[in-house]
């Protein structure tokens, strides 16, 4: 190559040219330098690496083969990365311990099947619903959308326990100190009562309302309003 280099120039080549243990002869003639170091031409850059290619590939514009570009596996390591995240938050939440259920409220409970709007001052979910009652408030309820199974309510004496997928990880623990999106469902223990009353109205204080539509004995739906936490909206088929 240096021959030819040194035909087209019409003359001899400088001496730096001409000793081939120099790493710029060896650059140009893509050898790698006798020194070690690595040539400026074939020193990789921080996310890519272009490397001159000793043999010619087929895309040549005369005697000048085309470098090629390969990209470097610091890139293919920072995408990996990206998923890190995702992927421990998928093994720290398969991790969690499940959330287990109540007994359930026995023989002795009244049943209630219909369908059930359930508000907050940020989402609306409608479905069916299966509800279970007893007369000193505990209950049992199951929302399901699409008849699958989406949120499941137990409270039983102190103790409330919340599962599905609208649950998340689930939670359990005394009524009075469930979280924010789950005290409404604490409160609705203070109505449960009321559904097998003959009252139309109930309410306490300005923390809750309820009104109620009955025929008869029967009821036929419910309103239930909590103060900053939403409403419930019951339709039973008796």
């Amino acid at each position: 190559m240096l021959r030819r280099i040194s035909k087209r120039i019409g003359g001899a080549l400088p001496a730096t040219l001409s000793r081939p243990d120099l790493p710029v002869a060896r650059c140009l003639s893509g050898q790698p330098a006798a020194s070690g170091k690595i040539p400026l031409l074939e020193r990789p850059s921080k996310f890519a690496t272009a490397s001159i290619e000793s043999q010619r590939s087929p895309a040549t514009v005369g005697h000048n083969s085309v470098p090629s570009i390969r990209v470097c596996p610091t890139i293919r390591r920072i995408k990996m990365y990206r998923f890190l995240p995702i992927f421990f938050l998928a093994l720290i939440l398969s991790a969690c311990q499940t959330v287990n259920e109540l007994p359930g409220l026995g023989s002795n409970a009244k049943r209630h099947d219909g369908q059930m709007v359930y508000q907050t001052p940020r989402t609306s979910v409608a479905g069916d619903v299966i509800l279970r009652t007893s007369p000193n408030g505990d209950y049992d309820l199951v929302l399901l959308k699409g008849g699958v199974q989406v949120l499941q309510i137990q409270a039983h004496d102190g103790q409330l326990v919340a599962t599905g997928m609208f649950a998340g990880n689930g939670w359990t623990g005394p009524v009075d100190r469930a979280p924010g999106p789950l005290k409404s469902w604490a409160l609705l223990k203070q109505v449960i009562p009321y559904f097998d009353s003959t009252q139309m109205s109930a309410q306490n204080g300005s923390i809750w309302n309820a009104t109620f539509r009955r025929n008869g004995n029967q009821l036929q739906g419910a309103k239930v309003n909590f103060r900053r936490l939403g409403s419930m909206t019951f339709s039973f088929a008796h």
